[in-house]
């Protein structure tokens, strides 16, 4: 999938658009340019995925709304100092 974040060493957050009528996808973290051999050294090797999770309002009509899903992998992504997991802002809300 383009444009994903890693939010855990199992789950990947991503775009539906990239994930809408697909049931299996491979994950190369840390792998920017596919093209480029000599960044496969930073790359923490080809993942599998377990499970899609698309958001359930998501509509390839309207791709500009909902358009979030996660993929859960099928084994840990081995982090490093060219992959990590993303700093996700933490909740500014207030009860």
């Amino acid at each position: 999938a383009y444009g994903s974040s890693i939010i855990s060493r199992n789950w990947i957050l991503t775009t539906a658009g990239n994930l809408y009528n697909r049931y299996r996808v491979r994950v190369f973290a840390g792998l920017i340019d596919r093209s480029n051999i000599i960044e496969a050294e930073y790359s923490s090797g080809e993942i599998y995925n377990t499970s899609l999770k698309i958001h359930p309002d998501y509509d390839e009509k309207s791709p500009e709304k909902f358009n979030i899903a996660l993929i859960h992998l099928c084994r840990s992504i081995q982090l490093s100092l060219n992959v990590d997991i993303a700093k996700l802002p933490l909740s500014q809300h207030k009860d």
